[in-house]
């Protein structure tokens, strides 16, 4: 096999082979639709909050979700720290219930205490006390792992969290259309290289 081949080769394996593997991660949190119980979760909780299954939040009463409380100068707070790989673009989802200002969503480079933000979200007051809001973010890691984060900041917040995930953004169609014609491009130039020689 020739050496512009093999050149050829690499540059189209090595990142289908990466593709595949984004598109196959799962969520890389413990526990993100919290149905376990808070001790054996994965989820480091602090403050007022209550882990809640089977009350006017929910349909299913088999579902659980936290409900994070602000109670006079205290705040509550829920995080988990997780793998990722720097460089990787990672999409975040949750579903949330925010009773007033004063809730934030954020992401840490690493530990919960570098206090490196990646990213920082105020979340607004949701529409109505039992109407669920669907939250995406996508954030790039900067380091082998990253902390996600909520709080209920201000007195009398609350924050109503449930269906939680983190996962390696899959490119979009169109991104994929254009890295296929840019190795078609690339195979062209090499052909008409070795006609040439």
């Amino acid at each position: 096999m020739s050496n512009v081949k093999k050149s050829l080769l690499v540059l189209v394996a090595a990142p289908l082979l990466s593709v595949s593997a984004l598109a196959n991660t799962g969520n890389l949190l413990s526990d993100g639709n919290l149905d376990s119980a808070p001790a054996s979760s994965g989820w480091d909780l602090s403050g007022g909050y209550r882990w809640n299954n089977s009350q006017f939040l929910v349909s299913d009463p088999s579902d659980y979700y936290v409900a994070l409380r602000a109670v006079g100068r205290f705040d509550s707070y829920m995080t988990q720290t997780f793998a990722t790989v720097a460089g990787t673009l990672y999409t975040v989802a949750f579903d949330y219930i925010s009773s007033k200002g004063g809730t934030q969503f954020g992401l840490l480079n690493g530990t919960a205490n570098s206090n490196s933000w990646i990213d920082y979200e105020v979340l607004g007051k949701s529409s109505s006390p039992t109407s669920w809001d669907k939250a995406t973010y996508t954030f790039t890691a900067l380091s082998d792992q990253t902390t996600i984060g909520f709080v209920a900041s201000s007195a009398g917040s609350r924050l109503y969290l449930n269906n939680i995930s983190v996962a390696a953004a899959v490119p979009e169609p169109a991104s994929m259309a254009l890295f296929m014609a840019g190795l078609g491009a690339l195979a062209l130039v090499a052909r008409r290289r070795r006609l040439k020689g």
